[in-house]
């Protein structure tokens, strides 16, 4: 005999149960829906920049720091 894993009240559904590792699961890949929604809402918006304009000013940033250093 199988036990059900869900635990009902009055009729009505009030938890699923689920092994932890199955949980931890399920919630990491809530978590990562989560930040590809946030992602899409970002692209939506236009609050992207290309990844090449970002590198160029990192790396001007990290030569310009590395000048005001030396002697």
């Amino acid at each position: 005999m199988t036990r059900d894993p869900k635990t009902e009240v009055h009729g009505l559904l009030a938890a699923v149960e689920q092994p932890g590792d199955e949980l931890n699961t399920s919630q990491e890949t809530l978590a990562l829906s989560r930040i590809l929604a946030l992602g899409n809402q970002d692209v939506a918006a236009g609050r992207i920049k290309p990844a090449a304009d970002i590198i160029a000013r990192l790396r001007a940033k990290r030569n310009w720091n590395d000048r005001s250093r030396r002697p």
